[in-house]
Order: C-alpha cells, then sequence, then structure tokens
C-alpha cells in the first residue's frame, strides 16, 4: 500500500516556476531550474523524513503558479495541513483539510509549524472533520503524558527546592555554629589572658613583698647586731671602769662616799647594780657618761655594779 501512495504521489519540487512561488512563500531560495533538478534528483531514490501523517498549521500563504497547481496545494495561513511525507529539498506533501476534497500536493515545509497531539481533535473539528477513536485516544495519551511530565517537573523542582532550602538552612546552620564556636574561642582567649594578667601581677606582688620581708629581715638582723654590739661596747666599758675604780679605791674614802638611795633601779644585765629605796650605796666611782659604780650589802653580802647617778642622792645628817 505504502508503495502505490508513493507511486501516485507526483515527484517533489515546484516545477518550472517554482522560483515565483518560493519568493511568494519565502520557503524556497533556489530558482526554478535549481527546484526542478532537485526534484529530478530525488526521483530516483527520495528520503522520506517523515512517513506518519501528522497534523501542522500553516504560519503564511502560499499560492502556486498556474503551471504548477497540479502538483501543488494552495495554503492560507491558518490552514490545517496532514503532512504524509517530508522530503529532504524542502518540500512536504500532503493534504489542505480545509478542502480536503482536493488532490494531495507539494507545499513548502517552512510555512508549516506542528500542532501538538492534544490539540488535534480541536484541529480538525476547526475543519468540520470528525474525530476518529484513534486519534482521540492519541490526544488523551498526550494530555496524559503532558499532566505526567508537568508532575513530574513540579516534583523535580520541589524537590530542588526542597534540596536547596536544606542546604541554605544547613549553611545557616553551620555558619551559627562556626560563630559561637569563635565567640567561644575568643572568650576563652580573653579569660586566659585575664589569668595570665592576675597570675603575673600576683608573682610580681609576691616576688615585691619577698624582697621587703628579706630587706626588713636584713635590717633587723643589722639593727640587732648593732644593738648587741653597742651592749657589748657599754658592758666592756662599765667592767674596765669597775676594775680601775677599784684599783683607785682608798679605805679611807669608803666613809665619805656612802649615798642613799631615792629612786628604785633594777639591773638590766650582770653589770648593773639593783638599788632601791632609802637603801645606803657605797659609792666606788662616777663616770661622765651619767653612770655611777657603787657597792650595798644584802644579807650580809656585797652586791657592785653601776647604776644611774640620779638613782642616789647625798646622806642628810640627823
Amino acid at each position: 500500500q505504502q508503495q502505490q501512495q508513493q507511486q501516485q504521489q507526483p515527484e517533489p519540487g515546484p516545477g518550472q516556476n517554482g522560483l515565483q512561488a518560493a519568493a511568494a512563500s519565502a520557503a524556497v531560495a533556489n530558482s526554478a531550474a535549481a527546484v526542478a533538478a532537485t526534484a529530478a534528483a530525488a526521483s530516483a531514490s527520495r528520503q522520506v523524513l517523515v512517513e506518519d501523517g501528522v497534523l501542522m498549521v500553516s504560519a503564511a500563504e502560499f499560492n502556486p503558479p498556474p503551471a504548477d497547481r497540479e502538483n501543488q496545494v494552495p495554503v492560507q495561513r491558518g490552514d490545517i495541513l496532514q503532512v504524509i511525507d517530508k522530503h529532504q529539498s524542502g518540500w512536504s506533501y500532503g493534504t489542505n483539510l480545509k478542502n480536503p476534497a482536493r488532490p494531495r500536493g507539494w507545499f513548502p515545509t517552512n510555512l508549516l509549524v506542528p500542532i501538538r497531539d492534544d490539540l488535534w481533535p480541536d484541529a480538525l473539528r476547526s475543519v468540520g472533520l470528525s474525530v476518529s477513536p484513534a486519534i482521540h485516544a492519541k490526544a488523551q495519551a498526550a494530555l496524559a503524558a503532558a499532566a505526567a511530565a508537568k508532575r513530574e517537573k513540579a516534583r523535580v523542582e520541589a524537590e530542588r527546592l526542597a534540596q536547596k532550602q536544606a542546604e541554605m538552612v544547613a549553611r545557616e546552620v553551620a555558619a551559627r555554629e562556626a560563630a559561637a564556636r569563635e565567640a567561644a574561642a575568643r572568650e576563652a582567649a580573653a579569660r586566659e589572658a585575664a589569668a595570665r594578667e592576675v597570675a603575673a601581677r600576683e608573682a610580681v606582688a609576691r616576688e615585691a613583698a619577698a624582697r621587703e620581708a628579706l630587706q626588713a629581715a636584713r635590717e633587723a638582723e643589722d639593727m640587732a647586731r648593732e644593738a648587741a654590739a653597742r651592749e657589748a661596747q657599754e658592758a666592756q666599758l662599765r667592767e674596765a671602769l669597775a676594775r680601775s675604780a677599784k684599783k683607785q679605791r682608798k679605805p679611807e674614802d669608803e666613809a665619805d662616799n656612802v649615798m642613799i638611795c631615792v629612786v628604785k633601779y633594777d639591773a638590766a644585765d650582770d653589770t648593773q647594780l639593783t638599788v632601791r629605796e632609802r637603801q645606803l650605796v657605797e659609792i666606788l666611782e662616777v663616770n661622765p657618761t651619767g653612770w655611777t659604780y657603787g657597792r650595798v650589802t644584802f644579807n650580809g653580802e656585797n652586791h657592785e655594779g653601776w647604776f644611774p647617778q640620779w638613782a642616789v642622792a647625798p646622806q642628810v645628817p640627823g
């Protein structure tokens, strides 16, 4: 049947007046001779690119010249055409459904715009043709496929948006966590720096206190040594004076050198003499420093030593 159909179809091409038809339709730019040569070459081995019939709508007008009207179909803008074959030379073979009684023929391919499968029933009804069950089923399948594609596209878009939102949330959470870690690190560094500063101040204070304590201890030690040295010197001096007084004392002077204690005095060491009020003190030596060396008798024993001059006074007769 296909061979019969191809045998019934005339050779594609516009014929001798193709140049005028191409200029009118903006579809064929070659001359009539070139189109005729192309059609003649295709008659030996014609490559059919589309074999099944499809519906297309014309986007422009095409009026074939009178010489080519036997094998070409006139087309008005908006006509619905059933395309049976499409030739590589730029011509399509089919029927103008606006005038289906007219024999099939050729028209420029570049005038045609495909009609979606789901719109075929409306296109056929627009030219007063009935819709066969096969076409109706094809349209329903196209609608279902379009709806499924739309749902799939919506699902993919929703997944993309959800993934994008999740990535944004993850980035935001990661940024907040990084900021929190950075803030915690800064706070820890600040606390550590403050602790180091406090420790340094405390160490400086302890070192200063230790230096002060050492200096005070050294000064106290020096003062103690100086006091001990002075005390030793004074003791040596008093002892030397006592020995000198013993050597120079005369027996006849003893009676004239007895005084009475008017203010008591307690000895501070072994070189000094303790005297009590109204106690008779034998004066053995008077030193210009204000100290007096004397002797007292207590419980039948003689005691000698140094005491302040102000502690004694001459006896009053009677």
